[in-house]
């Protein structure tokens, strides 16, 4: 829920705007807690796996894979709002 605040907080930071540094602050949050979700869905999965090999753990699987895009998608706006603050401080 709150990497969707996020989210749609950042989406209007885009255009000519500069980016406020509340904004690259609250989009390094974003990453940091989408990197966290990442590690807890790979220990998850890793540890059902271990428990309980001949197991299909598609749910787990697809909590991960949902977790990393995530990770990617805040990344991307991260990087994008970080360009965007250089192109404003660069004469």
């Amino acid at each position: 829920a709150r990497l969707a605040q996020q989210q749609s907080a950042s989406s209007g930071a885009k255009g000519t705007q500069a980016v406020p540094v509340a904004d690259l602050r609250s989009l390094r949050i974003a990453q940091t807690a989408a990197k966290a979700a990442v590690r807890k869905a790979e220990k998850v999965l890793a540890r059902a796996a271990a428990q309980d090999p001949q197991q299909r753990h598609d749910d787990l699987e697809t909590q991960l894979a949902t977790a990393q895009e995530n990770l990617k998608a805040a990344e991307a706006r991260l990087a994008e709002a970080r360009a965007a603050s250089e192109q404003k401080e660069a004469p």
